[in-house]
């Protein structure tokens, strides 16, 4: 190859690369990635406060829950029962070995089926 080749062949390479680049940022930054709604929900609130809201807000009567935890305690009401627990399905339970075939039958061997 020759040199003008070459310097064509950078030349070329470089112009494309910097076009993608600049492309690239171009549409980063035309394109949003979160939907409107969500760009609404996380705009940044007011850092300024109302003062006398806070105050207000302040002043107000503290209401007490209709159940409280002493109240249902006083009371008196049934437990339940507590419900039985189930062996899973997938349980292995060991079982005494029983042999198949009778050892005491001299004629042939049975089948120890109903023992």
């Amino acid at each position: 190859m020759k040199q003008k080749e070459i310097a064509l062949l950078v030349g070329s390479t470089f112009i494309i690369v910097l076009a993608w680049i600049i492309f690239n940022i171009y549409h980063s930054a035309n394109t949003s990635t979160i939907p409107d709604a969500v760009a609404i929900q996380v705009a940044p609130i007011n850092p300024n406060f109302d003062i006398d809201t806070v105050q207000e807000l302040k002043k107000r009567n503290k209401i007490d829950p209709a159940l409280s935890f002493e109240k249902v305690a006083d009371e008196s009401f049934v437990t339940p029962t507590p419900i039985p627990t189930v062996e899973p399905f997938n349980t292995i339970i060991p079982v005494s070995p029983t042999p198949l075939f009778s050892e005491t039958s001299s004629e042939s061997a049975v089948l120890n089926i109903f023992q």
